[in-house]
């Protein structure tokens, strides 16, 4: 990140709006039981991370004009779509053998959710043709911009590379490779 951008404060407002977010959600994982099912939701907030720190990246993010008009609402909300979108991906994967319900119960608790109202949500985008846009488009509407489609290339081709990387540590997490 610029130097013209930390002078400016953008770094420092965005920090200050996404630290106590991170943290809550970090301990809420925290005290979740250890488990196959928590890892999973670990993956989850790492493909989200990398995609918040990417897209609101103040020198070339894709909602870098966002940074001025970003409220710890719309943040926050923009952190529960990318895990919702993060883990359905997640549990499409043929390798991930576990409890849905268990999964949807601590990503519920995670994100202060009910557990139906994320079992809606995951559903949401297991039945999207494509879960990035889907997620790209519910960003756009939070933090009220128009949506390009070279931002949506970007975000898409960015999201599916997180989560492949992502993919690859959780399956040397969980057998041990």
């Amino acid at each position: 990140m610029g130097l013209f951008n930390a002078l400016t404060g953008k770094i420092y407002r965005f920090n200050k709006i996404n630290m106590p977010i991170y943290k809550g959600i970090n301990d809420r994982i925290s005290a979740l039981d250890d488990s196959t099912e928590r890892l999973i939701v670990i993956g989850a907030f790492g493909i989200t991370d990398e995609m918040i720190k990417y897209i609101f990246q103040p020198d070339n993010g894709i909602f870098k004009n966002q940074l001025n008009i970003l409220t710890n609402n719309s943040l926050e909300k923009t952190y529960h779509t990318l895990l919702d979108a993060a883990l359905s991906q997640l549990t499409k994967t043929p390798l991930i053998n576990t409890s849905n319900e268990k999964i949807i119960d601590y990503m519920a608790k995670v994100t202060n959710s009910t557990m139906e109202q994320k079992q809606l949500d995951i559903n949401n985008y297991n039945k999207a043709e494509s879960i990035a846009m889907l997620a790209y488009e519910k960003i756009c509407t939070i933090l009220s911009t128009q949506d390009s489609s070279q931002g949506a290339i970007f975000f898409s081709r960015t999201f599916i590379n997180i989560n492949h990387e992502i993919m690859l540590k959780l399956k040397g997490l969980m057998f041990n490779e």
